[in-house]
């Protein structure tokens, strides 16, 4: 027993002559829900590291508890790592906790266990590791790896990294091409590169100049299903995806782009996201408030994000603020933005194709977002059709 509500039990077998065995069993007794506790002012959604400390928060409506498993506590809800709540009713509940005592520097995995069924990785991860996958990425690509604790969990986690070092960026003057004179080199890594990573991109930056590029627009980097793939297949819209490097690589890509005054551009995937992806995860799909439970465009894959719902708004906001913030991104360019309508069915290509005022009014919404963080940004629309 560590805490009054905590308590392992043992199991011992002996057959008297000398042979036993052991097989343990965790179990916690929740009193409650969590206690209704007020956020931090400021606090964001997500993930907010300190030098020691971590501080997260889960938007969740219609959820009663939440627990935090990890490395910090062996992947165990223990009563410590119960959820503080603050709700202004069932559409309007945050979960959230601050986590003290991390080594600085250290990678941690968590995940939230939601009602004690649901586990899921935070949606606003920065970094994610894949049961599935992460054991097919080369060392050279991201060194030193954290491996997945395939003995303590399932599905998608939260990488933590409390009190890392911040990138010192070294492009300070970087003049941004004008949008008339931009030369766009579309650009899959998988495909352009034997190496298939960052490290070698920056290498091939010269090649690029040489061409008489001035933009690179990158098919999507975010964290996508299994490894090789076009990356139109999203799970987690904020976290890079780690079979092409690190961070640090790829800031240091961004950085030596900005040297020879060269824009870098992102392919955003807003239309949909995959089953991995925690907001799916997190509810049965006919309650699910993120997501259609039918495809409202005639052009969709996946999973239809409903983006006339608040929650998906904010989402969104802040994938364009991540970005835009963390890595100096200097645009977008939408993916699929003939969906983004509440307004039509899969099977009617004909509305589809029309002028949707919905639709008109979200991406401006969301071009606004971009260009609050960035009042220069470069902002592409896939468009399809008249």
């Amino acid at each position: 027993q560590e805490e009054e509500n905590d308590l392992w039990f043992d199991l011992i077998a002996d057959n008297g002559q000398g042979l036993e065995d052991t097989s343990s069993v965790f179990v916690t007794i929740k009193e409650n829900n969590g206690e209704l506790i007020a956020r931090p002012t400021n606090l964001k959604d997500g993930i907010t590291e300190g030098n020691s400390s971590v501080t997260l928060s889960l938007f969740a409506p219609n959820k009663d508890y939440v627990y935090i498993i990890g490395d910090f506590n062996d992947w165990t809800p223990n009563s410590s790592y119960l959820m503080n709540k603050e709700t202004a009713g069932n559409d309007s509940t945050w979960f959230w906790l601050e986590i003290d005592g991390l080594t600085p520097g250290e990678d941690y995995g968590m995940q939230y266990l939601v009602d004690g069924e649901i586990r899921i990785s935070d949606p606003y991860s920065t970094l994610v590791l894949d049961p599935f996958n992460d054991q097919y990425i080369p060392e050279t690509s991201f060194p030193d790896l954290k491996n997945y604790p395939s003995e303590k969990t399932e599905g998608m986690v939260t990488l933590l990294t409390p009190g890392k070092n911040d990138y010192n960026w070294e492009a300070t003057d970087y003049q941004r091409p004008e949008k008339t004179d931009m030369v766009i080199y579309e650009l899959l890594i998988r495909d352009f590169l034997d190496n298939k990573n960052f490290q070698t991109l920056t290498d091939s930056l010269d090649y690029l100049e040489d061409l008489g590029v001035n933009a690179i627009e990158l098919m999507p980097v975010s964290e996508f299903d299994g490894n090789l793939s076009w990356g139109y297949n999203p799970n987690h819209h904020l976290a890079l995806d780690k079979f092409y490097g690190t961070p640090d690589a790829f800031k240091k890509f961004i950085d030596e782009a900005h040297k020879r005054d060269m824009a870098v551009i992102l392919d955003v995937v807003m239309n949909h996201a995959t089953g991995l992806n925690p907001l799916y995860q997190l509810y049965d799909q006919a309650e699910n408030p993120y997501f259609n439970t039918s495809p409202t465009h005639s052009y969709n894959v996946f999973n239809d994000f409903d983006h006339s719902y608040s929650g998906t708004q904010h989402y969104t906001k802040r994938m364009i603020q991540h970005w835009i913030q963390e890595y100096r991104i200097d645009g977008f360019r939408w993916d699929l933005t003939k969906g983004f309508t509440q307004n039509c069915s899969s099977g009617d290509q004909g509305c589809t194709g029309s002028y949707q005022q919905d639709r008109v009014d979200i991406l401006k919404k969301y071009a606004d977002f971009q260009w609050e963080a960035d009042e220069d940004f470069i902002v592409i629309f896939e468009h399809l059709g008249g």
